[in-house]
């Protein structure tokens, strides 16, 4: 197959990087791309917004499949829509089906409808009417944009104070844009949060391994939210009995309800949910990989990943037997100064010419880019570093000396990515 990839950031180098080891893969095109990506595809210079250039190169091109991996505009903005209109094969969500993502009204509405369990929630369009209903609950709540922010627009308050002040920053003040214009109020959920991501054809779904990422920008899940500074796999709580909870419970439920909505989604579920003591329930829905969930469980794949795409595209997934690998896998996510607020870019990167791809680990580009034959950086998130072990312990020692060599101005990083700081770590 000839494929195109969407995006440029960390999870798209790991799709490539995996999908360049697949016997069903003749030709990898990535648009954008980053400096890491140009190894293993040739970069096209298309942004995710521009889908009508993208159809024609898809179409100029032979294009076998498209692979929408991270900007969430392309699909807002309808581009699986437009690739299906003109026959050419997509994987990703209709702009029907991208609401699931891109709202979270949408989402826990469907979730209400088709009994998947989730927080109680109540839902706003008008600033007094959320202030009248915190004076008439108790605290703590989880209060939500409606709209997409990266990972940043939710406040956990654990006081109604604080609540009323969470509602005027996103709904009067606009902190996170036109994402605010509406909110959620929800009970916090106690528990542990993970994230599972699932294969599905629109008829079959089959489960990953589970992931867990870390948000916070400083350690001991400390300072403001990020789109992920790491990632863990596996998910410390998903233990055997709690994935058959979720894929009975949450993603047959999902799939059916899809269904029934006469939506036929093929592609990647990612589910973000909280483990608690009645079961797992869902946060968030999105519908391709997560960033960095897919770094960190895409080298546990053992199967072809070509293969599974193939499979999705041609409506075949039950017939693929899917397999992973045991390994621990961990994360460590290497950052501009200042990110997640004003952070700096162009600064040169050293030392990642030594990160070759190893048993103990490998480097995927987020935000770099190639300016006069030296690699920068170009984003807040620049590189992931990855260590791979037998276990815990192991995946956090490799990836942690695997970051001694690299150096960028201000490079910033967490120290305490792994199981210990799991259990605090919550990324509603």
């Amino acid at each position: 197959m000839r494929i195109l990839v969407i995006g440029r950031g960390g999870r798209e180098s790991a799709i490539v990087w995996k999908l360049s080891k697949s016997s069903f893969v003749s030709k990898i095109y990535c648009a954008t791309g980053n400096a890491g990506i140009s190894e293993y595809a040739e970069l096209v210079p298309i942004v995710a917004e521009n889908i009508e250039e993208l159809r024609k190169f898809a179409k100029k091109n032979n294009i076998d499949l498209t692979i929408v991996g991270g900007p969430e505009i392309s699909l807002t903005k309808g581009i699986v829509d437009e690739f299906n209109k003109h026959d050419l094969a997509i994987m990703g969500p209709s702009k029907t089906a991208s609401k699931l993502e891109a709202s979270k009204i949408y989402a826990r509405k469907f979730m209400k409808k088709y009994n998947i369990p989730t927080a109680a929630f109540e839902c706003f369009d008008d600033i007094d009417d959320a202030k009248d209903y915190i004076d008439s609950r108790q605290a703590p709540y989880a209060i939500k944009t409606d709209g997409i922010t990266n990972g940043k627009g939710f406040i956990i308050a654990k006081d109604n104070a604080t609540a009323k002040i969470a509602v005027h920053v996103m709904m009067k003040d606009r902190t996170f844009g036109s994402a605010g214009s509406k909110v959620i109020i929800e009970e916090l959920l106690e528990g542990i949060d993970a994230s599972i991501l699932a294969f599905t054809d629109g008829k079959t779904i089959k489960q990953m391994v589970s992931a867990k990422q870390f948000i916070s920008a400083y350690d001991g899940n400390k300072g403001p939210n990020t789109g992920g500074l790491g990632a863990i796999s596996p998910a410390p709580p998903v233990d055997d009995k709690v994935k058959d909870q979720i894929y009975n419970d949450i993603m047959m439920p999902v799939l059916n309800g899809l269904k029934e909505e006469k939506i036929n989604y093929k592609g990647v579920l990612y589910i973000h949910l909280v483990c608690t003591k009645s079961g797992p329930k869902v946060v968030d829905f999105n519908l391709r990989f997560g960033d960095p969930q897919a770094q960190v469980v895409l080298p546990r794949l053992d199967s072809d990943l070509g293969e599974i795409f193939k499979a999705i595209k041609e409506g075949t997934l039950e017939d693929v037997d899917i397999k992973w690998n045991s390994s621990s896998v961990n994360c460590v996510t290497l950052v501009s100064s200042g990110y997640p607020m004003k952070y700096e870019i162009g600064k040169e990167i050293t030392g990642i010419k030594k990160m070759g791809e190893s048993d103990k680990g490998l480097l995927f580009h987020a935000g770099t880019k190639q300016v006069n034959g030296k690699t920068v950086s170009s984003g807040g998130r620049v590189l992931n570093v990855i260590g791979i072990g037998e276990n815990y312990e192991d995946s956090r020692i490799n990836a942690y000396e695997l970051c001694k060599d690299i150096h960028f101005d201000g490079m910033h990083f967490r120290r305490d990515i792994g199981p210990k700081a799991a259990d605090t770590e919550l990324s509603y």
